[in-house]
């Protein structure tokens, strides 16, 4: 924007001081690699460039008056580039359970938001052997092959450490093709992947797995949760409506240049676009 558009004024508001990229962390969480994209402070990159950064996480959009509030403060706007990205919904498997959410969140993260990289990474590094288990919910996914290039990386580390261990991949639906044939040629023995497992419920605390084929027991787990936008789209009613005007969870916008079905002063860029293409469905 500042590249092309110099009168406009910037203002980046982000509830972290720095930026940490989620590309090749999985290589970084098995210890393969060191951590390939470094952190940005983003207050220095924004003096770099000329914005205005302010760290405050946004707790609501006022679309009627255009005001985001944030940190305490009302800041107005003109345009308004909302980069939201995705919530874990896990009302899914806990309903209004706050406590067993947390706790899925803070033993067993799936390492899909930056936060959660360095817990992660610690509770790998302390799993002594048993049944893994990580979960792949239904899209659209933030990154399609993510969890699948996760799989991989974590029977390989489970291997070159002789860790009596097995990992099981519930995944709610079929898999990618490449991902499958490389699962049964290469892993077999250390992958099983279970194709259509829908979480029904996690018992967090008992560690275990209910699906429609059963109950599955773990001792260690990476709970990935049914996706969604973040809760601000839904505060300023920016969602999506199906055909009997229920919530689809992701957000509305123009196909061509994503700006916001319902207000034409707002774009969405990112993870919280639901299906904007006939042909490909969901461009994460």
């Amino acid at each position: 924007l500042r590249q092309l558009a110099s009168e406009l004024d910037v203002h980046l508001l982000d509830r972290e001081r720095h930026f940490r990229a989620l590309p090749l962390s999985s290589a970084w969480l098995v210890g393969r690699t060191g951590e390939r994209l470094p952190q940005v402070a983003l207050a220095d990159w924004a003096a770099r460039l000329g914005l205005r950064f302010t760290a405050a996480e946004v707790s609501a959009i006022d679309r009627e008056r255009r005001l985001v509030h944030a940190g305490g403060e009302r800041w107005r706007y003109d345009w308004l580039l909302l980069a939201g990205g995705v919530a874990y919904d896990y009302g899914a498997w806990f309903g209004g359970d706050e406590r067993a959410a947390l706790q899925a969140r803070t033993a067993f993260p799936a390492g899909f938001v930056a936060s959660e990289l360095d817990a992660l990474r610690q509770r790998l590094q302390a799993f002594a052997g048993g049944t893994l288990v990580t979960t792949v919910p239904a899209g659209p996914l933030r990154c399609p092959p993510a969890p699948y290039e996760r799989a991989v990386l974590l029977a390989w580390w489970l291997r070159s450490r002789g860790r009596a261990a097995r990992l099981i991949v519930l995944d709610a639906g079929g898999g990618m093709p490449r991902f499958n044939r490389l699962f049964a040629a290469r892993h077999a023995g250390w992958i099983e992947h279970r194709t259509h497992q829908v979480v029904r419920h996690i018992d967090p605390f008992a560690k275990t797995i209910a699906t429609d084929d059963g109950e599955l027991r773990f001792d260690h787990a990476l709970l990935l949760p049914p996706l969604r936008a973040g809760a601000l789209f839904d505060d300023a009613a920016l969602l999506a409506r199906d055909s009997e005007g229920r919530s689809t969870g992701w957000a509305a916008v123009e196909p061509l240049t994503l700006r916001a079905r319902a207000d034409e002063r707002i774009w969405v860029a990112g993870d919280a676009l639901g299906p904007v293409s006939s042909l490909f469905g969901a461009y994460p």
